[in-house]
């Protein structure tokens, strides 16, 4: 049971992030990522190495706001959660040693960036930062345009294609599938329950059961890539 993520008075000074993580809410933490944009190379967008993802309230529907930014690299299967809310323009426009930057990338014409529905975050990013995505491989619309003996009527949460692909995949044990539908479904709960709604996101410090759930989305993007 996950009683101990998803106690929803629980603030995240008290969550611990796992080995894959890193929570990212000052300067120096951008500062210390960036060098690992500078291992990513152009190639087909089935290579893609970045996987990203956005939280926040409202996302593609002024004003809204983005809260975080998640980016999970996938050579070294391991999640940057960004706190927007508390670095704002500094989370995009800071600059590594050679000129690298979480802008530069995301608006490169070059570099590919895996996402799921990436329509309202995109939408967000420009609004906000006057950012344009650019090179984005929607994992949801692949997944779509590829299913083989179903109706392509309706497009797939997150959570239903985890749940269909994962353990089929042979990256997830049912365990894994299970103990990551668990954190989905009770933020999901919480979010609809809670009077703040999805802007639980912008509060600080922020839950464990918030943090739980943003830093869980982007990690298995990987194996819908190539599932």
């Amino acid at each position: 049971m996950l009683t101990d993520i998803i106690d929803e008075n629980e603030v995240s000074y008290s969550w611990v992030p796992r080995e894959n993580e890193t929570l990212v809410n000052t300067i120096e933490g951008v500062q210390e990522f960036l060098p690992h944009l500078l291992a990513i190379k152009p190639g087909p967008p089935e290579l893609a190495e970045l996987f990203c993802d956005l939280e926040g309230f409202g996302l593609g529907k002024p004003p809204g706001t983005i809260s975080l930014l998640q980016i999970t690299i996938k050579a070294l299967m391991h999640t940057w959660i960004f706190d927007v809310t508390v670095l704002g323009k500094k989370v995009f426009n800071t600059m590594g040693s050679r000129g690298q930057s979480i802008r530069g990338v995301l608006a490169s014409k070059i570099i590919w960036k895996a996402w799921w529905d990436a329509g309202n975050d995109a939408n967000a990013l420009l609004y906000h930062y006057q950012i344009e995505l650019a090179k984005v491989l929607d994992l949801q619309y692949l997944e779509l345009v590829t299913r083989k003996g179903k109706s392509r009527m309706c497009r797939l949460g997150l959570g239903d294609a985890v749940k269909q692909k994962g353990e089929a995949s042979g990256n997830m044990t049912k365990e894994e599938v299970s103990a990551w539908l668990e954190v989905q479904d009770a933020g999901k709960r919480f979010f609809k329950n809670n009077p703040l709604g999805y802007l639980v996101f912008d509060q600080r410090p922020m839950l464990k059961l918030v943090m739980r759930y943003a830093g869980q989305d982007t990690i298995h993007m990987p194996m819908l890539l190539d599932a």
